[in-house]
């Protein structure tokens, strides 16, 4: 499993699954069923639900691991595509990684904003794309500020501030940014202080001043996996760390 959403109404969660392609529903007992398998799914990685419009968004990846990993796909797949959230239909697909530069793409994770656009980051490419609530995709921003050593995980967990800004988190090296809607080349690193995460990989707003996020191991280097919480009292010009949840030798992506 990678990403994660839960549907209050429904009392059901809803998560993807890089290995299978699949999407995954699971009630509030437990109990697992696949919700939708489609074909054209590889890895299945961020996933955002939009109760208003009654959809599941769905990051489509291929970073190499999954069954229906393949040459042609492996690396430079980056798309997102809607399913109908009482059907598991399938109603729209974006690529992405084709209006983007040459080189490798993986579409990561995905946020809406209050007007019902979209944001996806591309873990291979320091790009956030766009959908707007129309269906015009675009990137969002290409900023060098973003970017990861080649054959590394970049920009991974997003998630949108009521204020007006994402938050992004790039993997590798463990950093968090700011990033203005209305001016994204304004964007600033949110200063950490002396408490530097090795990784980041899921964020989830818990209020306007909390953030959890998770941090995991996928470079065989000595630290541990966790849960943060950060808050900040700057409006996200810094924070710092207040409590931690250490989770063993697992690997904890993204939360709810």
């Amino acid at each position: 499993p990678e990403g994660l959403v839960y549907d209050h109404k429904s009392e059901v969660f809803y998560t993807t699954s890089v290995a299978h392609g699949k999407i995954i529903k699971i009630d509030k007992y437990g109990n697992s069923s696949v919700f939708v398998d489609d074909k054209g799914l590889i890895s299945t990685i961020g996933i955002e639900l939009d109760r208003k419009r009654n959809r599941l968004i769905v990051c489509n990846s291929d970073p190499g691991v999954g069954i229906k990993s393949s040459g042609t796909t492996k690396g430079k797949l980056a798309s997102v595509v809607f399913y109908n959230l009482k059907t598991g239909k399938k109603e729209k697909h974006f690529d992405l990684a084709s209006i983007a530069p040459t080189g490798g793409h993986l579409a990561n994770d995905v946020t809406m904003d209050d007007k019902g656009n979209l944001y996806i980051t591309d873990s291979f490419a320091p790009i956030i794309y766009k959908v707007s609530k129309k269906g015009k995709v675009s990137i969002f921003i290409n900023d060098q500020r973003l970017a990861a050593p080649t054959g590394t995980f970049g920009l991974n967990g997003l998630v949108y501030h009521p204020e007006g800004f994402l938050i992004a988190a790039v993997y590798n090296g463990g950093k968090l940014f700011k990033i203005p809607i209305d001016k994204p080349s304004d964007l600033k690193q949110i200063q950490l202080g002396d408490k530097q995460y090795p990784t980041i990989d899921g964020v989830l707003l818990l209020d306007n001043k909390t953030i959890a996020l998770t941090s995991n191991n996928l470079t065989g280097a000595d630290f541990p996996s966790a849960v943060y919480q950060i808050k900040t009292s700057d409006n996200w010009i810094s924070a710092k760390t207040t409590s931690v949840f250490k989770t063993g030798r697992t690997f904890p992506t993204t939360l709810v």
